[in-house]
């Protein structure tokens, strides 16, 4: 189902599709500059990970914010900016923590 929303919102698809082309650039220069690239590329891939889910996270919220009136549509917009700002700083402090990737 998710899938099929992103095929069908260009918007979307291309967006998601600048966050994959661009990760991958900046996969190949930090595999080209950094000492070490295993390091570097596992907090290349935590924080494309974090993107993905950011940017559709966001969009659900969007999309489903226009099904309520104003006052629940504020209600819901600020739940969901609530539960993706805590899952990206989640993401970036077990990745700090866990000394897996590079921030």
């Amino acid at each position: 189902m998710l899938m099929e929303r992103i095929r069908s919102n260009e918007t979307l698809s291309e967006f998601l599709t600048g966050v994959g082309v661009w990760g991958a650039v900046v996969l190949i220069v930090s595999m080209i500059v950094s000492k070490r690239r295993l390091y570097a590329a596992a907090g290349l891939l935590v924080g494309l990970i974090l993107a993905v889910f950011y940017i559709i996270n966001l969009y659900s919220s969007i999309d489903a914010s226009l099904d309520f009136d104003e006052k629940d549509a504020v209600v819901l917009a600020r739940k969901k900016y609530l539960f993706r700002y805590l899952v990206i700083c989640a993401g970036y402090v077990a990745l700090a923590l866990s000394g897996i990737g590079s921030l």
